[in-house]
């Protein structure tokens, strides 16, 4: 249990002292909560100035549950031990300054939820400096807009399905392995700048209506047999 002094007025904000019980705080004995600001980062720790009627300053840790990492500036709330020479950081009270907000943790962190768990912000972003790995049974992205951006990238899948109303693949090489390929088309249009070549073992074309080949030269050449059947043959 907490026993603290009575509210002081606000002629009387000098004395901000809260006393703790012995045993509140494990392995410290009887402590004294004060305010004062951080002043500057040392040592693991930080330099506090107290507020009065302590007005000194002294070194202080961060509590663990103290998830929001103190900036100098910033107001905080401090246990100190029963001599008063160190203290406790347990939590910020203001910041006046425009810095933003950082959780800091010292080891592994585990966020979890038996519901619902929603991260939302006006901008999100997720850095890791190793890896980032996601793992669920099913998984979704909605966007309006998206964007991948890597060195290095790959797709591993037993089904892929892709459906876009439009698509563009812009590479400065491309290599396909496959060992059945369908393609069904409406209209099939392809330009070849320079030269094409196509190695099969059998090439079969056909066509309901017409097989037109067009070019300046144009040559068939054949190491045993050309058989060409026609109703008509026009040559020349």
């Amino acid at each position: 249990m907490m026993k603290h002094d009575r509210i002081p007025s606000p002629a009387g904000m000098q004395d901000k002292r809260l006393t703790v019980e012995e045993g509140a705080l494990p392995g410290r004995g009887s402590a004294t909560l004060h305010q004062g600001r951080i002043l500057v980062a040392s040592d693991n720790g930080w330099i506090v100035t107290m507020d009065p009627p302590l007005s000194s300053s002294l070194f202080a840790t961060t509590a663990f549950s103290c998830l929001v990492e103190p900036t100098p500036g910033d107001r905080v709330l401090v246990a100190l031990d029963e001599r008063g020479e160190t203290g406790l950081v347990l939590a910020i009270c203001e910041r006046p300054s425009a810095v933003p907000a950082r959780l800091a943790l010292q080891g592994r962190l585990v966020v979890s939820s038996a519901d619902t768990l929603e991260l939302h912000g006006r901008n999100v972003r997720i850095r890791s400096d190793a890896e980032l790995a996601l793992d669920a049974p099913a998984m979704r992205a909605v966007a309006d807009e998206a964007t991948l951006s890597a060195r290095e990238a790959g797709i591993v899948a037993q089904c892929l399905r892709s459906v876009a109303a439009k698509a563009s693949l812009v590479a400065e090489g491309l290599t396909q392995v496959v060992g059945t390929l369908t393609q069904k088309l409406t209209r099939s249009q392809r330009l070849v700048r320079e030269r094409e070549e196509v190695f099969v073992g059998l090439s079969l074309t056909s066509a309901r209506d017409l097989v037109s080949i067009q070019g300046q030269n144009a040559r068939i050449n054949a190491e045993r047999h050309i058989v060409v059947n026609a109703d008509k043959i026009h040559m020349g």
